[in-house]
């Protein structure tokens, strides 16, 4: 499940929570049910809900620093081949064997 979809479950299932959590609160001020219980219930059900969304929270985190991290690899191994690519050309000691190959070797120098 990507991070997204992940986001939405959890924020689709938020109205829920708040739903169960007011009528909990309801239950616990009525005097048919035990108050203590159902409020200790809330508070743990409330509680969980928090550790929910902070390892979520962290989740994105991480998965945003991951992305940035490939990205970052992906740019030093295009910048390591057009460094290969560009030392290969300043490096050889070829200066054309005719003029034409002389003028291509020119147009290639002056696009570095």
């Amino acid at each position: 499940m990507c991070d997204q979809e992940l986001q939405a479950e959890v924020n689709a299932h938020r109205k829920h929570l708040n739903r169960v959590l007011e009528k909990g609160r309801s239950l616990e001020k009525s005097s048919q049910y035990d108050g203590e219980e159902v409020q200790q219930r809330n508070t743990h059900l409330a509680t969980e809900w928090e550790e929910l969304e902070a390892a979520c929270d962290k989740r994105a985190i991480h998965l945003n620093r991951a992305i940035t991290r490939e990205q970052i690899l992906l740019d030093c191994a295009e910048l390591e081949t057009r460094l290969s690519e560009t030392l290969a050309l300043v490096s050889t000691d070829e200066y054309g064997k005719n003029d034409l190959a002389t003028q291509s070797l020119i147009k290639q120098h002056q696009v570095l």
